[in-house]
């Protein structure tokens, strides 16, 4: 199975989760360095950029930017759309958001901008792509599961 793009990841994460696009975003992001650190493999291969707010997903953050600080308001067809994950994404997505789920947006910011692919690689005024094996090799060595 090929792995789904970033937006399906968000599609399952909004179906879940009353959440507002800079959330979505840092969730996002967290799912792909969980992933990379439990299963050693990318989630989506949507390239991540260092920006001033955090690690973000250009695509995603066109899609949803129009609902600014508001929650997005998943599609009606959502469900149909994140059919194509498999049980360990799911699984993946689900421990993301059993542990930052219930964080606001400024606490994501707060942590992702302490982590070290974020401060690796952002530079003012530039999205920097933070490459897939940083994020790997930082949360392999930071996170632990049982």
């Amino acid at each position: 199975m090929s792995k789904p793009p970033a937006s399906r990841v968000a599609l399952y994460i909004v179906g879940l989760k009353r959440v507002n696009p800079l959330k979505l975003q840092y969730l996002t992001y967290y799912c792909q360095a969980v992933h990379l650190a439990r299963v050693g493999k990318p989630l989506f291969d949507d390239i991540i950029e260092a920006g001033i707010y955090g690690p973000f997903i250009s695509g995603m953050y066109q899609e949803y930017k129009k609902f600014g600080f508001e929650p997005i308001t998943p599609p009606l067809d959502a469900h149909t759309r994140v059919l194509h994950l498999s049980l360990e994404e799911m699984k993946t997505i689900d421990m993301v958001l059993a542990y930052y789920g219930d964080m606001s947006a400024i606490q994501l910011m707060n942590e992702a901008h302490h982590d070290g692919p974020w401060k690796e690689h952002y530079v003012a005024k530039k999205n920097i792509p933070i490459p897939i094996d940083t994020i790997r090799t930082f949360y392999t060595n930071v996170l632990t599961f049982t």
